[in-house]
Parts: C-alpha cells; sequence; structure tokens
C-alpha cells in the first residue's frame, strides 16, 4: 500500500513547499481572480443561487482546463512521485472548491472520496488565494480512514444522523483537525478517511485544487498515467471566461423551453445534437463539464431534479468529460427496461464507449447485447 504507508496512521500529511510550487501557485490565483473578476464582479447575489452556480460552474471549468493548473499540477505530482513512487498511478484534471463568503450552498457533510474503481487513492488539496485566512475550510478526522468507521459513515449518513457519528469520534478520541485555508497551504490525505467541507465565515472567498491521485484510472473522468503526464493536451487558455458564461445562461434558457419535452427522450437527444455547431468546439469540453457540476449543484443544493437531467443529457452531448452524468441518468430511470431504452436512445447520438463506461454499467447489471456498440 504506497499512499498508506506515506500518510502513515492518522490519514493525512502537508506537502511540502518550496519556491517552485509559490511561484505557480501565486500565478495561479493571479489568473484565478482575473476570471473571477470579469463574470463576478460586483453581481454576487447569494439570494439567487440559480445563476451563481452557472457562474461558479463557468469558473470550475475555465480554470480546470488553463494552463496555470496544469504547471501547479505538475509540480504537486512531482513532489509526490519523488516520495511515492506513482508513475503507474493515474491523475485526473483538477476540481476547484468555490466557497464565496456566506455561501450556505457550500456547507458539506461528511464523507470520503472513495471510488471502489480506482483502487488505493488519495486526495491532493491546494489553497489557491493570495491571502491567509484564518476560518477552519476543511476538518479532517485521523484515523478514520477504516472499514468499521467507513461502515458507521454509511449507516449515519443513510439515517441523516451524522451529528452523532461526530460525537462517536469524539468519543472513541478521533481527533478532529481543523485545516485554515492559508496562502500557500497543500495537504494530501487518504481518499478514505472521513472530513467535511465547511462554511467559509471569513470576509474573503476561498478557492481550493483538488486532485485525485489513484491506482487505477478514474472512474467518471478521463485520467492519465503519471509517467504520461507531460504528453497531456487538455490544457488550453484560449478559454474565454465571459463567452463561456454567456453559453451556459443561454443554455439554461433552452433547457428551460425543453422542459416540455422531458418525457421524449429522442427529441431531447435530437435537438441537443442540433445546438452542437452553435458553440465553437474549442469551448465543448468545457461546456460539457460545466453542465454536469451544474446538474449536480441543482440536483442536491436547488432541488431542481427534471432541470438537472436536462443539463446531464446536455454535458454527455457536448463531450462526457464528467460521466457522473452518464450515471445519474441512469438512475433518473428506475427499471431496467427504462435504462436499456435510454441506452439504445443515447447510443444513437452519441455512442457508448465501452472502455469508459462499462464499469457504470456493471454497476447496474446492465446487458449490452442489444445495443450497437460501433
Amino acid at each position: 500500500m504506497i499512499i498508506e504507508n506515506f500518510i502513515d496512521k492518522s490519514g493525512w500529511k502537508y506537502i511540502e513547499i518550496d519556491k517552485s510550487f509559490e511561484n505557480a501557485q501565486t500565478n495561479l490565483s493571479t489568473f484565478k481572480d482575473d476570471l473571477y473578476n470579469q463574470i463576478f464582479n460586483s453581481n454576487i447575489n447569494l439570494n439567487d443561487a440559480h445563476y451563481d452556480e452557472i457562474l461558479k460552474s463557468s469558473l470550475r471549468s475555465a480554470l480546470r482546463y488553463s494552463s496555470y493548473s496544469f504547471d501547479l499540477l505538475k509540480i504537486i505530482t512531482k513532489k509526490l512521485n519523488t516520495d511515492l513512487k506513482l508513475n503507474d498511478y493515474y491523475i485526473n484534471l483538477p476540481y476547484f472548491l468555490i466557497h464565496l463568503s456566506s455561501d450556505t450552498n457550500e456547507i458539506g457533510d461528511l464523507h470520503t472520496d472513495i471510488i471502489k474503481e480506482c483502487g488505493e487513492s488519495f486526495t491532493s488539496w491546494t489553497s489557491i488565494n493570495n491571502y491567509d485566512l484564518k476560518y477552519n475550510a476543511l476538518s479532517l478526522y485521523e484515523n478514520t480512514h477504516n472499514i468499521n468507521d467507513f461502515l458507521f459513515l454509511k449507516i449515519f449518513s443513510k439515517l441523516k444522523l451524522t451529528k452523532f457519528l461526530k460525537l462517536y469520534f469524539y468519543l472513541t478520541k478521533k481527533n478532529k483537525i481543523n485545516i485554515s485555508p492559508e496562502r500557500f497551504t497543500s495537504l494530501i490525505w487518504s481518499s478514505n478517511l472521513i472530513h467535511i467541507g465547511n462554511l467559509n465565515t471569513a470576509s474573503k472567498k476561498h478557492i481550493a485544487m483538488t486532485v485525485k491521485i489513484s491506482e487505477f484510472p478514474h472512474l467518471y473522468e478521463k485520467s492519465y498515467k503519471i509517467s504520461n503526464l507531460s504528453k497531456i493536451n487538455n490544457f488550453t487558455d484560449n478559454i474565454q471566461i465571459k463567452k463561456l458564461t454567456d453559453y451556459l445562461l443561454e443554455l439554461d434558457l433552452y433547457l428551460d423551453k425543453n422542459l416540455k419535452n422531458i418525457e421524449n427522450l429522442k427529441l431531447l437527444l435530437q435537438n441537443f445534437t442540433k445546438i452542437l455547431q452553435d458553440y465553437p468546439i474549442e469551448y465543448h469540453k468545457a461546456i460539457s463539464f460545466s453542465s454536469s457540476i451544474i446538474s449536480q449543484r441543482f440536483k442536491l443544493k436547488l432541488k431542481m431534479n427534471k432541470k438537472s437531467y436536462l443539463y446531464d443529457l446536455i454535458s454527455i452531448i457536448f463531450g462526457k468529460e464528467n460521466l457522473i452524468s452518464f450515471e445519474r441518468i441512469l438512475k433518473f430511470y428506475k427499471t431496467k427496461n427504462e435504462k436499456q431504452d435510454f441506452l439504445n436512445n443515447l447510443n444513437q447520438f452519441s455512442k457508448i464507449n465501452l472502455l469508459r463506461e462499462k464499469q457504470i454499467l456493471e454497476r447496474y447489471n446492465i446487458s449490452l447485447n442489444n445495443i450497437n456498440i460501433n
């Protein structure tokens, strides 16, 4: 167990910072602030979560695919690879946590980052701010990366009683570590470690970059062997965030018009395939990833289930940048026959790739015998 031996029994560890890290983090932070100011500026309205979630998802995508993110990603990975010998492990593209001041939509609950199909894995978390923040952005519960605590988490989460899990951790002397997002803070933890994101009680925004490093490829996102990291060509600074935001807001209105077609999957797929040509191809992956995140936020935070479903279809048609959208739609259909019909319809417009979707389909024991896979 390469990672477990590195982070010892506590389940987490700070990453040592050097000058190259500081320079790359500073450049990314400056770039992030420029993007943020272009779309938010004075337009933050925490009472309009629908609008803010679209803007935040646009910012996540523009940062995710930027060369500044790639520069910092390479430095973090190089440092970890020196200690852990991770050449045969996989890494996915960065995901950015965006916590605006007093934004209650970002309050989390106790969870782990486990995806069993990824094998042994850990999460890297790095503060992307050009200032120190003193609030507790993240709380880690040490020595909870074990099967017993994970089973307790599953039980209490299902019962919506995670406050009692915190009491259990207190009684069993599981140390709670609060992480303040001071400048140049970077750490890793076992993906099995139980943790929680907290409300931003500071007066300024907080943004962090996370990546997952795993024994096997990521189930939902494209991932790359660390030994081939230099060959990744997904990063670009040609995405103009104002354009991306305008595209997403335009699509949001378009999806409102298509809510009436929610029962007609084939028509929806036809409509969404037609509008692909209305958007520059270099924006497709950013629209795909943004749409997947918007879907998640609309479903979990705003209870907009039907709109979430449409965003997931858009994410698939525009590029499958996050296959959690594919799985959410499978869950949307309750019976096996409905799921099979969905796959048959989808395959006419967006070919199902067994190399990527196979593991997800196996979770639902879905037969592919009646689907024409080319």
